[in-house]
């Protein structure tokens, strides 16, 4: 009698609405992908960058694509505001999932980072102590 290959669900994948705020003089921020369950393959997170900010002009990301081990929960990237790049007071950086491996997008899934002008910011943090 064959009863067949038991078959788990893929796992689904979440990112934070609101990442985090990082500054455009080295400032760091991660964005982390979240599973829903623990999975026995690795999962790659393929991400989308959007907004005003540019990447490569206005900061940096350690990756394109978040890798979760086999086995773990999470993973995440880590990026980093550029020196002297922006002109406003802050911009936002959004980033996308394009695309999965291994796991299943829970709705379309978003994490929207600012960077704040160190600058402009100082500058007005300093007007407001006057």
């Amino acid at each position: 009698m064959d009863i067949g290959a038991y078959e788990f669900p893929q796992p689904t994948v979440t990112l934070p609405r609101s990442a985090a705020t990082l500054l455009d003089n080295g400032g760091t921020a991660n964005v982390t992908a979240t599973l829903s369950q623990i999975s026995t393959q690795d999962v790659t997170v393929n991400l989308d960058f959007s907004d005003s900010a540019a990447l490569s002009s206005d900061y940096m990301a350690s990756d394109i694509s978040i890798v979760i081990p086999a086995g773990q929960l999470s993973g995440f990237i880590t990026l980093t505001g550029l020196p002297g790049s922006l002109n406003a007071t802050t911009e936002p950086i959004v980033v996308d999932i394009a695309s999965v491996s291994n796991a299943v997008e829970e709705t379309p899934q978003q994490a929207t980072v600012s960077i704040l002008n160190v600058n402009l910011v100082g500058h007005w943090l300093v007007s407001l102590a006057e």
